[in-house]
């Protein structure tokens, strides 16, 4: 079995979705997890000043979503061709765009303004996929303002996902 060692905080976040991946392909690993007051101290240490830290096999990494498609293609949740390859990654990225304007909601004075922006937004783009539009392996958020791993009664697993 490989030598995996992930660097995350002490909560979900970004380092959550690599977790999720780690453990359904049954891969053991370290879960080494930094508290808030630890941080300043740990960030100089990091590569880009940043966390996840991914090690696999002596060789470190960073960068979640590299992280969860180097993952995806290892556990066989990655497409079957270049083409679907390329849908899994459209509708990741379309995800963090979501993710993103979800941060900048909350940092907002109008919250709720830009939340039903956001929402609106999100149903829209939404709208123009169907179901079967969605590579297998693809974890779509239902609301662009949750946080899909603290809450996954918010996440529709696609068809096909865990096959």
């Amino acid at each position: 079995m490989d030598n995996v060692k992930l660097t995350y905080f002490a909560m979900k976040g970004t380092g959550e979705g690599i977790r999720l991946l780690l453990a359904y392909g049954g891969q053991e690993f370290e879960d080494i997890q930094i508290k808030l007051e630890e941080w300043m101290d740990f960030k100089p240490k990091t590569p880009h000043g940043t966390l996840p830290l991914f090690e696999f096999n002596g060789k470190l990494h960073t960068q979640s979503t590299a992280i969860a498609r180097f993952l995806g293609h290892r556990y066989g949740l990655a497409g079957d061709n270049l083409e679907e390859d390329l849908l899994i990654d459209q509708n990741f990225d379309f995800f963090l765009d979501v993710r993103m304007r979800r941060s900048e909601t909350q940092q907002s004075k109008s919250t709720q303004g830009k939340l039903q922006e956001s929402e609106h937004h999100f149903e829209k783009r939404s709208a123009d996929y169907d179901e079967d539009d969605f590579a297998d392996g693809f974890v779509q958020a239902q609301r662009p303002y949750e946080n899909s791993f603290d809450r996954p009664h918010r996440i529709r697993v696609l068809p096909g996902f865990l096959h």
